[in-house]
C-alpha cells in the first residue's frame, strides 16, 4: 500500500512539472493563483501521508479540484479550540502575511499559507486523531502550505558565501530578518530550506508554529538572532514605513470564518472579538489572529532592527 501511495504522489509531481511553465524552480505558480486555489471550497484531499514519521501531525498531501487541477501541500490540522503549543495555524498565516510588508513576491521566504476547513470524517480516514476544531461542528480547521520544489535543508548558513555571493546574502538576510522579527523558536532541521538552484539560492522558513513570544522551546532558538552584519536596504526602507496600526490592521485577524449550515465559510475580517485572545468563536463568527501583545512584540522587534541600522550596528546594501 505504501508503495502504491508513493508511486501515485510521484505521478502527480511529474505531471505537475511537465504541464506547467515554472514561475521559478521552487514555486511553480503565481502567488495569486496559489492563494486562490488553496482557498477553493471544492478541494479534495488525495494520498496524504506523514512527513517525518508515522503518526506525525504534519502531513504532505495532494489537494485537487473536481476539474483535475492539483497542488502538493503541507497540511496540519488544528487541535480542539484551534491552537496549542507548536500547532498554531494563526502563527503560520501571520508570518506569511508579515513578510508582505517588506518583501516582493519573488523574494518571499514563506510559501503561500492559508487556514481552511475540511470535513472531519474525511480527515479521519488518514488521521484517526483528527477532531472537530469546535465541538458543535463536523469540520476541522487546518493550516495548508504550498509544498516547495527543489529545496534542501543542507548548508543553510555559509559564512564565506555571505561574503562573496550577493544574491545568497540578500536572500539569507531577508529570511533572517523575518525570523528575527517573529522570535522564531524552532531550530529543527528542515524548518529552514534553501533552493538547490545555484542561480537563485532562495531561502525559505516553512515552520513558524513556535514564535511570537517568549514561550520555552526545546527545539532551539538559532533563528531568533541575526547571523548577518548587512541587510538589504530595500527591505529596511519598507520596514521603516510600517506603523503599529498597519500591523494591527493586517494581523489582529488573519483569517475569519462564518458558520453557514454547519460549515466554515471564509469571509473578510472584521474587528477582532478580543484583542487578547488568538482564536475566538462568537455566535457564527470564528477569528484567527495575533493578540495585541504579540503585535506589540513584532513592532518592537522591527524597531530594534531599525535601531541597529541607525546606530551602525548593521550595514545595508
Amino acid at each position: 500500500m505504501k508503495t502504491k501511495i508513493t508511486a501515485l504522489i510521484t505521478v502527480f509531481i511529474v505531471c505537475l512539472t511537465v504541464s506547467l511553465a515554472a514561475q521559478d524552480v521552487n514555486i511553480e505558480y503565481s502567488i495569486d493563483k496559489i492563494e486562490q486555489f488553496l482557498n477553493d471550497d471544492s478541494l479534495s484531499i488525495v494520498v496524504p501521508r506523514a512527513i517525518r514519521f508515522k503518526g506525525d501531525k504534519a502531513k504532505t498531501a495532494v489537494i485537487t479540484r473536481p476539474n483535475g487541477f492539483f497542488m502538493r501541500v503541507k497540511l496540519k490540522c488544528a487541535p480542539s479550540g484551534g491552537m496549542e503549543t507548536n500547532n498554531q495555524p494563526r502563527y503560520e498565516v501571520a508570518t506569511y502575511k508579515l513578510q508582505k510588508f517588506f518583501l516582493d513576491e519573488g523574494d518571499y521566504v514563506v510559501p503561500p499559507t492559508v487556514i481552511r476547513a475540511f470535513p472531519t470524517d474525511i480527515l479521519q480516514k488518514f488521521d484517526p486523531k483528527a477532531e472537530p476544531t469546535f465541538g458543535d461542528m463536523e469540520e476541522s480547521i487546518c493550516g495548508i502550505q504550498y509544498w516547495l520544489n527543489s529545496v534542501t535543508s543542507d548548508n543553510i548558513l555559509e559564512n564565506k558565501r555571505l561574503k562573496v555571493d550577493s544574491l545568497y546574502a540578500k536572500n539569507f538576510a531577508n529570511m533572517n530578518i523575518l525570523t528575527f522579527i517573529i522570535k522564531h523558536s524552532d531550530s529543527n532541521k528542515g524548518n529552514v530550506l534553501i533552493s538547490s538552484d545555484p542561480q537563485n539560492p532562495r531561502l525559505f522558513v516553512v515552520d513558524n508554529g513556535l514564535a511570537f513570544g517568549d514561550t520555552y522551546s526545546q527545539r532551539g532558538y538559532r533563528w531568533r538572532k541575526l547571523h548577518v552584519d548587512k541587510v538589504p536596504k530595500k527591505s529596511i526602507d519598507r520596514l521603516r514605513q510600517v506603523t503599529h496600526e498597519d500591523l494591527e490592521r493586517q494581523l489582529l485577524v488573519v483569517t475569519q470564518f462564518k458558520i453557514v449550515d454547519g460549515t466554515f465559510k471564509k469571509v473578510e475580517p472584521t474587528e477582532p472579538h478580543n484583542r487578547h485572545v488568538g482564536v475566538t468563536k462568537r455566535d457564527d463568527i470564528v477569528q484567527f489572529g495575533l493578540t495585541e501583545k504579540e503585535i506589540d512584540l513584532v513592532y518592537d522587534k522591527i524597531q530594534d532592527l531599525l535601531w541597529m541600522i541607525d546606530h551602525d550596528r548593521l550595514e545595508t546594501f
